[in-house]
């Protein structure tokens, strides 16, 4: 029992430093947004599906710890988290427990709300695009009045002429 924790508590440590990585890819992928740099903003791209990759793994092999100190405990899985369990394991595994578990809720606290500030820089890009092509659009419609060839525009939605027959 007490490998097991000591793996999970190894487990929790590098997820931990995974988020800690995470944090400098969402620095560098903002400031890529802010200098509209596509080159680097694919790179923080493609750095931080490896490191949610890593996580991915990292997050499989703690479920599994979970499902195997569960059914050391004789309890279902499901009740079983951080918390419960440092309340089951004896010292020192129920301090290292609780701080890990405090660690990693700050980083993942820090990571989240970094995110959401870089997701809000890029709508915000996104939005001064958008209103700059629309700005611009209108120079590239057709004229309502005359023709390409210079000729009267009967429209369809008029049903006639727009000019008289005489001036």
């Amino acid at each position: 029992m007490d490998r097991m924790i000591e793996k999970l508590i190894e487990v929790l440590r590098k997820t931990e430093s995974c988020y800690d990585g995470m944090m400098a890819i969402i620095a560098q992928e903002k400031a890529a947004a802010l200098r509209s740099n596509l080159t680097l903003l694919t790179s923080a791209h493609d750095e931080k599906q490896r490191m949610l990759s890593q996580l991915d793994s990292l997050e499989q092999q703690r479920a599994q710890l979970m499902r195997d100190i569960a059914a050391s405990l004789q309890l279902p899985v499901e009740i079983l988290t951080l918390s419960s369990l440092a309340a089951q394991v004896t010292a020192p595994y129920d301090r290292k427990l609780a701080l890990r578990k405090d660690a990693l809720n700050s980083v993942l606290r820090k990571v989240q709300h970094a995110n959401e500030e870089c997701c809000r820089i890029v709508e915000h890009c996104l939005k001064l695009v958008q209103n700059t092509l629309g700005f611009f659009s209108h120079w590239t419609q057709r004229s309502q009045v005359y023709c390409p060839s210079g000729d009267i525009y009967a429209g369809a939605d008029t049903g006639g002429r727009l000019l008289s027959g005489n001036i």
